[in-house]
């Protein structure tokens, strides 16, 4: 009987040969223009990004990598393009403002430059077989990156109007050119489902609604308190309420507001009829008996924001407490003496801003 015997011949078998060594996925084709080279400009009125990957394990993840960065390339070009429209399209009618719009547009406008890639198309693709890699060119028109452009823009002006936090002559620099910048958008190319429409009535809601604030504070007096001298943020806070409590129709402005000019500014940015700028000081000092006297004082002055001139003061007012005890001295009962003393009545006198 004759044994059998099997014979097990071992070949290594290259991992590339088991996975496709090969690469010949796509059709051999001359090489683009438009690979490696960034001076290629294509055709006029698109934007261009190009990418390109190694070879991969599977020939779509190839695909897929390559096409992911040439839309990053895009998207970078689209970002400077972006912030090119923002910057040139906002712009203000009144001093001081554009400032502020650039400087809201440019925080606020990288997050959707990334959401605006509508509208790209695949316009090429080339395989180096050689070195095994995938070049992708991706285009977008010029129009869809301007009204994406004008979109951003447009939008961030708008949540800037919602938030109520900037002066209403800025509210309203920001409504108008937000309204102005929607006529232009061309809504085929901007990923939002809202129409102009949605967005030109939600605008013009809050064009009324700045427009009534501003007429109610042209009759109104705004309170401010410019400088404290000793006195602590505290003291003088507590001050400026007082006084704002004795002035018809008013309001406070809060903080310490300081040089006068930028209180002069802000009021005038918010309509306000009148301001009332209040400068606050203390002072202590020790008798030869071993008690304490306190001296408050308050200098008033009134503007007339619509001539820009001075209806009354400076008016000084002052008061004194006394204690045993420095920090027993009663200030908010000096404050009470400096407005019954009647020397600030002018502030009372019920007349409306503007009348």
């Amino acid at each position: 009987m004759v044994a059998a015997v099997a014979v097990l011949l071992y070949f290594p078998i290259p991992a590339d040969a088991l996975f496709g060594d090969s690469c010949d996925f796509l059709p051999e084709a001359p090489k683009p223009g438009w690979v490696n080279n960034p001076a290629w400009s294509g055709a006029p009125g698109l934007y261009y990004g190009a990418g390109e990957a190694d070879k991969r394990k599977t020939e779509q993840e190839q695909k897929e990598l390559s096409r992911k960065k040439a839309l990053e390339s895009l998207s970078q070009k689209i970002r400077v393009q972006v912030q090119s429209v923002l910057t040139h399209e906002v712009k203000s009618s009144s001093t001081g403002t554009r400032e502020k719009f650039e400087q809201v547009v440019e925080l606020r406008s990288e997050k959707r430059v990334d959401e605006v890639l509508r509208g790209v198309k695949d316009e090429d693709v080339w395989l180096d077989r050689e070195k095994c890699v995938l070049h992708t060119l991706v285009s977008i028109s010029r129009e869809s990156v301007e009204s994406t452009g004008k979109f951003s823009a447009m939008a961030r002006l708008f949540e800037e109007v919602k938030k109520r936090s900037a002066p209403r002559r800025v509210q309203l620099d920001l409504a108008t050119n937000a309204l102005a910048l929607l006529e232009e958008i061309d809504f085929r190319y901007v990923p939002e489902e809202a129409g102009k429409e949605h967005f030109r009535r939600e605008l013009g809601k809050e064009l009324e609604r700045v427009n009534a604030e501003m007429k109610e504070n042209a009759s109104r007096t705004v309170v401010a308190v410019l400088t404290s001298e000793n006195a602590p943020p505290a003291l003088a806070e507590k001050v400026g309420d007082r006084i704002r409590g004795i002035v018809p129709r008013s309001e406070r402005m809060m903080g310490v507001c300081e040089p006068l000019e930028t209180c002069l500014r802000s009021a005038g940015d918010d309509s306000y009829g009148r301001l009332v700028t209040l400068k606050v000081g203390k002072s202590e000092e020790q008798s030869g008996l071993g008690g304490y006297k306190g001296t408050l004082r308050v200098e008033a002055t009134q503007y007339d924001l619509k001539s820009g001139t001075v209806l009354q003061g400076p008016v000084a007012a002052s008061a004194q407490v006394i204690s045993w005890e420095p920090d027993k001295l009663d200030w908010e009962r000096a404050l009470n003496k400096i407005v019954e003393s009647g020397k600030l009545s002018f502030l009372t006198n019920g007349k409306e801003a503007g009348k």
